[in-house]
């Protein structure tokens, strides 16, 4: 009997220990996923207040502006001006043609008129753009010739996706970065089936 109790006592320890470890482990990863996105948040941010000081977007040369933002944009990062009613002035993302431009409006231009009447920088949740890929943008306000304009860096949803693996989890783990709104923006399994969905009601429980 005391050796069973000994026994017993060993492994009740070792499940500790293992839990402790799992726990730290989880929280280190927690802590770098956040890190990993409030980082790629504040270079949109960095950048938007760049692009918001351009001469050219101040005197209204969106042509000139739309240059600009294409050599200084890192990819796979890209810059849109967006009217109120949600019409793209410029979109790095496409070719420079106003045919082009003038067929696409913005697929969330909820998410433009918050922009304009915080008179903020505001973070969307994941929405698929108008050219049908998935992103999180990153917009402020700018005036020009005294209309109000949103500035957008839209970040790829790629990108989060990216983050994630770089924490090299264990294959046995699902992991997950959702947005504001509770939906999956990447998973380290089944992402393509996942990604835009919410997440399930016990984790938007917790949120």
């Amino acid at each position: 009997l005391p050796l069973i109790g000994v026994a017993a006592f060993g492994t009740c320890s070792a499940a500790e220990a293992e839990r402790a470890r799992l726990d730290a482990l989880l929280l280190a990863t927690t802590r770098a996923l956040a890190g990993g996105v409030e980082r790629e948040v504040a270079q949109a941010r960095a950048l938007l207040d760049v692009l918001a000081a351009s001469t050219s977007l101040n005197e209204g040369e969106f042509l000139a502006f739309d240059a600009q933002a294409r050599r200084g944009i890192p990819p796979p990062l890209s810059v849109a001006l967006v009217d109120a009613a949600g019409r793209f002035r410029i979109n790095t993302h496409i070719p420079r043609d106003e045919r082009v431009l003038a067929g696409l409006s913005l697929v969330r231009p909820d998410f433009i008129a918050r922009v304009l009447e915080d008179d903020a920088v505001v973070v969307s949740e994941l929405f698929r753009g108008a050219l049908g890929r998935y992103v999180v943008s990153v917009a402020r306000p700018v005036e020009v010739n005294g209309e109000r304009l949103s500035l957008v860096v839209a970040v790829p949803g790629e990108r989060f996706g990216e983050i994630l693996r770089q924490q090299r989890l264990p294959p046995q783990w699902v992991a997950a970065i959702l947005d504001a709104g509770g939906h999956v923006v990447a998973r380290t399994r089944s992402e393509e089936e996942f990604i835009g969905r919410p997440a399930t009601r016990p984790i938007l429980d917790l949120l």
